[in-house]
């Protein structure tokens, strides 16, 4: 027992592991989905958050609303919506949206091809299928 308290001390001496009471920390998360009474928040760590639904503020009670935690022992103690960090989120987000939807476009065959590009782009003939029973 007393090997094992040695190694407690050392770690937090280190610094590797929060001391009880540590100081309060700050994380920008935004909201991924609601699970029943529940909210699950992701960071930009990829660090997950569940809080009661009921401790989101109303206003940023939607997917993707940017929110400020405030962290206590690894526990989020407080939060904050962020109305223009979520407007600039969902601006980046269209915008990202955009340019891939237009560069899809650019490569994507028309839909009235229906040629073969082995037969030299002839038409693709329709040949109906006869099922047999054996």
């Amino acid at each position: 027992m007393r090997l094992f308290t040695l190694l407690v001390v050392a770690v937090l001496v280190a610094g590797l592991l929060p001391a009880p009471g540590a100081a309060a920390t700050e994380r920008t998360a935004v909201l991924d989905r609601f699970e029943g009474d529940r909210a699950v928040l992701v960071s930009d760590a990829d660090e997950r958050f569940v809080v009661p639904r009921s401790a989101v503020p109303p206003e940023g009670r939607h997917v993707d609303a940017v929110f400020h935690l405030t962290l206590q022992d690894g526990r989020v103690v407080g939060m904050r919506y962020d109305p223009a960090a979520t407007r600039e989120r969902e601006r980046r987000n269209q915008a990202r949206f955009d340019a891939l939807a237009e560069d899809a476009s650019d490569r994507a065959p028309p839909d009235t091809d229906r040629s073969d590009p082995v037969a030299g782009g002839a038409p693709v003939p329709l040949v109906p299928l006869t099922l047999h029973a054996d």
